[in-house]
């Protein structure tokens, strides 16, 4: 807070943007911290993030490989046809598929 009040002093239109990845109470606590301990003006601190449903969707490895307890079913971006239909050759959105699995424990892990 200390270092964004001094920027803040020095160009008041300085814009602070806080990028987290997704708006969970910590973070929402953290921020609401940093605001309270600055003497100046915080209209131009601002927030861009993920919501927690989105982050919950497609913010693990899921999006791109399938679990290895279940190989069958499909990744997010497969089932959504995000990538191209050959390793050889990039059509389409140019995504190439990625090679792996996504595992919840260390037999899991041993087993991919």
């Amino acid at each position: 807070a200390m270092i964004i009040q001094q920027k803040l002093s020095s160009d008041p239109s300085l814009q602070i943007r806080f990028k987290p990845f997704a708006m969970v109470q910590e973070t929402q606590d953290c921020i609401n911290t940093i605001k309270s301990n600055i003497s100046t003006s915080t209209d131009n601190i601002t927030i861009a993030c993920a919501s927690k449903e989105w982050a919950q969707k497609f913010g693990n490895k899921s999006c791109l490989h399938r679990f290895i307890d279940d190989t069958d079913k499909e990744s997010l971006f497969e089932s959504h046809g995000v990538f191209d239909q050959t390793d050889e050759e990039c059509y389409g959105l140019g995504l190439r598929r990625c090679r792996g699995y996504v595992c919840k424990n260390k037999e899991e892990i041993l087993t991919a």
